[in-house]
């Protein structure tokens, strides 16, 4: 998922990343404050893991994916998605059971023309595997 959209010739930036550009000026108001720098400028990682408030698995996660783009191993930075739960099914269909339905089905077509449907072909499938 983008952080922002377009919207003419401006772009909108979603919650996420406002809060991000938020965490960095409060830090960048808080240097100025002091009138010096709270790190050393050299310090770059700690400066940006405290300005940005991340931790610092995902500056390592974004660093690294940053690098793979760079490199050309990657067209741009992902977006993380969210892993469905997926219910395993209540059944499992065999072979068999799979050359039957398609006998069924193709028989159907050969008698009468059309597909047949799904009520008729459970009733079939039902007759074939009880006897």
């Amino acid at each position: 998922m983008s952080t922002s959209t377009k919207v003419g010739k401006r772009r909108i930036l979603r919650s996420q990343a406002r809060d991000i550009i938020a965490n960095v000026l409060q830090f960048m108001k808080e240097e100025a404050a002091n009138k010096s720098c709270t790190m050393p400028i050299t310090n770059f990682k700690e400066r940006l893991i405290a300005a940005t408030k991340i931790v610092e698995r995902t500056y390592r996660d974004i660093a690294r994916e940053a690098d793979d783009v760079r490199l050309g191993a990657a067209s741009g930075l992902s977006s993380p998605s969210k892993k469905r739960k997926r219910p395993s099914p209540k059944t499992t269909i065999t072979e068999r059971e799979t050359g039957i339905t398609g006998t069924i089905v193709h028989n159907f077509y050969v008698t009468e023309k059309g597909n047949p449907h799904l009520n008729f072909v459970c009733v079939m499938h039902l007759s074939c595997v009880l006897y």
